[in-house]
């Protein structure tokens, strides 16, 4: 099996077992969007890291010239909204993210073998009661391509 039209038809049975809820796509989101990665997601964590910069300035500037709070108010809301969005947000927007690149890596064969031979991804297919697991690099999806058809 080697050529981008295995990859497609691959790609396509794991995308149609995912749905039938046999198979799973996980990611280490820090692998994937480490900026040595082979694929431009180190990117996301920039966005994400973004976020919470403005929503802290938005918080502060709003307290401090919206409500006119003193700045001893102005950093105990900010270290609330702080709080929150490292224990709330960011799990949220790092699991949004994972699905999106997860999508992405599993409609475009290029970047499945990029990422498969970089690492940071792994396939769980369940067939049969029994669960098997393939982890890159150390596998090889090719052997998960044979569990989907077998």
């Amino acid at each position: 099996m080697t050529g981008s039209g295995d990859v497609k038809v691959f790609l396509e049975r794991l995308n149609r077992a995912r749905a039938d809820g046999q198979a799973k796509v996980e990611i280490d989101f820090n692998r994937v969007t480490h900026p040595s990665s082979p694929l431009p997601y180190e990117a996301v964590k920039g966005r994400i890291a973004y976020l919470y910069i403005a929503i802290a300035a938005a918080v502060a500037i709003g307290a401090r010239w919206g409500l006119g709070a003193g700045w001893t108010v102005v950093l105990e809301a900010v270290a609330v909204v702080s709080v929150l969005y490292w224990l709330i947000g960011k799990r949220f927007l790092e699991r949004r993210a994972t699905g999106k690149i997860i999508g992405q890596l599993t409609s475009d064969g290029d970047a499945w073998e990029k990422i498969w031979r970089f690492g940071g991804i792994t396939v769980r297919i369940s067939k049969d009661g029994a669960e098997e697991v393939w982890v890159a690099p150390k596998d090889s999806w090719k052997s998960a391509h044979d569990r989907l058809v077998g």
